[in-house]
């Protein structure tokens, strides 16, 4: 009985040649990538709060929320009645000067002509003069003030990117507005992007794929393409954040659509063989070399007809028997 036994550890451990294989086909070891699914929104690719550069009564909104703002961009108007009175009031000033300095330049010429026939002392003159060039100057400085009211006026029509959508709007027509106010928050839905925050060899997975597909239940997969990479690393979650933008558009363009990122990212020990190669000899699942050697692996998952194995005896490349013996 003893004997016996002993014959069954040495059939068990002893080399078993390759001609013990059913056919002498072989395989090559291939590293077998584990597949991580990952899960992120839809969010705009860029979002903006619309605040009042001028103070007065909200006359008109022009878009509410989830509306998608006019070319024009005109998104909402202020009273200008202030505005327009000084404008109205620099006008009329701007008039005045003008008068003014007509007169003055018809009063210079006839009193250089006074003081080339000696009629008028020299101070008169000087004097003359500085309020000439006194008016000149105010009119430059109300054309400046002109300038100024203009541009200011021109905030009493509230401009945003066409295009956009309303995503929040925090004032109500009839309100009055005071400088700085956050008026509405605005995003761009017409480009989608999706954060996701990814392990350094997720990422490089995601850099050696050559198209980048996210799926959505029940639709078409969407092409998709890096946006924008954080030079930071989160010291918490060991991640890299990052963001996708869609480059194929969904069904509905907006926030909050669930899609899903799929990476091969490859992991070190983990083999992919085809079933038929693994035998199993007393509660353990072993390959067979060519020259008869056998390799005890351990298996993780079944992948179709190809298993995924683990050993570190076993290296890429290696040769396998296809279909040996039991």
């Amino acid at each position: 009985m003893k004997q016996i036994f002993i014959i069954i550890i040495l059939a068990l451990f002893l080399p078993i040649s390759a001609s013990a294989a059913e056919d002498g086909s072989v395989f090559v070891v291939k590293s077998a990538p584990r597949t991580v699914r990952l899960y992120g929104f839809t969010n705009p690719d860029a979002t903006m709060t619309v605040v009042s550069e001028v103070s007065g009564k909200c006359l008109e909104i022009m878009a509410d929320v989830g509306d998608r703002i006019a070319r024009d961009g005109l998104f909402a108007r202020i009273d200008p009645t202030f505005i327009q009175l000084e404008l109205e009031h620099n006008r009329i000033s701007r008039e005045q000067m003008k008068n003014r300095i007509n007169y003055l330049e018809k009063e210079l010429k006839r009193f250089e002509l006074l003081f080339s026939r000696h009629s008028t002392a020299e101070s008169q003159l000087d004097k003359l003069n500085q309020e000439f060039d006194q008016a000149r100057f105010n009119l430059k400085l109300l054309e400046n003030q002109k300038k100024v009211l203009t541009e200011r006026l021109d905030r009493y029509l509230i401009h945003v990117p066409p295009g956009w959508q309303v995503i929040k709007r925090m004032m109500e027509p009839g309100e009055w507005l005071n400088v700085g106010q956050p008026l509405a928050r605005l995003g761009n839905f017409q480009s989608l992007v999706v954060p996701f925050a990814l392990a350094p060899d997720e990422y490089r997975a995601l850099q050696q794929q050559q198209t980048i597909y996210l799926l959505q239940e029940d639709s078409q997969p969407l092409k998709a393409a890096i946006y924008q990479v954080s030079p930071d690393f989160d010291p918490q979650t060991r991640k890299i954040n990052l963001q996708l933008v869609l480059l194929d558009k969904p069904g509905d363009s907006r926030g909050g659509i669930r899609l899903e990122l799929r990476l091969d990212v490859p992991e070190k020990g983990v083999f992919a063989v085809p079933g038929s190669a693994v035998i199993k000899r007393y509660g353990e699942n072993l390959l067979q070399k060519k020259d008869g050697e056998m390799i005890p692996v351990v298996i993780h998952n079944s992948a179709g007809r190809e298993l995924r194995v683990a050993s570190p005896l076993i290296k890429p490349g290696d040769h396998f028997l296809l279909n040996p013996s039991p």
